[in-house]
């Protein structure tokens, strides 16, 4: 059995990272704007991170921005984004205004 080398290691990190952390294409980015317009009410399932809110905390979508991330005012007062590829969360209600 041959054990992977700290250099293979790190390079399977960087691709896994790279993979997780690729920068959405200007598509990509419009696509997520129409799916989750300012207004539209999210519920968080489960967000991997120390000062995520609550599961079941309820926020609104204030816009995406250009890495892609869903900007959240959330009821308890927090801002965290919400990253599509590694949080979960549903829509409640789309804001219908145009």
């Amino acid at each position: 059995m041959q054990f992977p080398t700290r250099k293979d290691a790190l390079v399977s990190a960087q691709e896994r990272d790279a993979t997780v952390l690729r920068r959405p294409s200007k598509a990509e980015i419009e696509r997520l704007r129409k799916r989750y317009p300012v207004g539209t009410q999210v519920e968080l399932v489960s967000m991997n991170d120390k000062q995520a809110p609550p599961a079941g905390t309820v926020g609104r979508v204030w816009g995406v921005d250009d890495a892609g991330s869903i900007l959240v005012c959330w009821e308890n007062g927090s801002s965290l984004s919400l990253i599509p590829e590694a949080d979960e969360f549903r829509i409640i209600r789309e804001d219908n205004r145009k």
